[in-house]
C-alpha cells in the first residue's frame, strides 16, 4: 500500500516508475535459523521521523505466536540496538503479515497489525 502511495505521488511530479520497481527497493528476504523452514520479507518503506516496516512471514506453525526484533549490523554480530516488532500471529497455512512504524533514538514505536 505505501508503494502505491510513493507510485501516485512520482506519477504527481510525471515520474513513471513502475511499481515492482519501488517495491523491490525496500524489499529485504529473511530467512530462518537452523532449519526451522521459516522465512519472508521485510519491506521498509520511510515514514515521517521513522520507517514503516510490513514483515510477511511463512513456515510459522499454525497458531503460533512469534515476536520479531530488528537489529543493526549482522545477525552473526548484532548491536545492542533494536528495535521490537509486533507479535506475529501464524494463520492455518502458518503464515503472518504484520505493519509496525519503527522510529528511532528513543523515541516510541507505533503500528497496526493484521493477520
Amino acid at each position: 500500500m505505501i508503494a502505491k502511495t510513493i507510485k501516485a505521488a512520482l506519477n504527481d511530479l510525471g515520474q513513471d516508475v513502475p511499481l515492482d520497481w519501488i517495491e523491490s527497493l525496500a524489499k529485504v528476504s529473511l530467512e530462518g535459523t537452523g532449519d526451522s523452514g521459516v522465512g519472508g520479507t521485510a519491506t521498509l518503506i520511510p515514514a515521517g521521523e521513522g520507517t514503516s516496516v510490513t514483515l510477511d512471514i511463512e513456515g510459522l506453525t499454525p497458531g503460533i505466536n512469534a515476536r520479531a526484533t530488528m537489529h543493526a549490523k549482522t545477525c552473526e554480530m548484532p548491536s545492542a540496538s533494536f528495535s521490537a516488532m509486533p507479535n506475529l500471529k501464524a494463520d492455518a497455512a502458518g503464515k503472518s503479515t504484520a505493519t509496525s512504524s519503527v522510529l528511532f533514538h528513543n523515541k516510541k514505536i507505533a503500528g497496526e497489525f493484521s493477520w
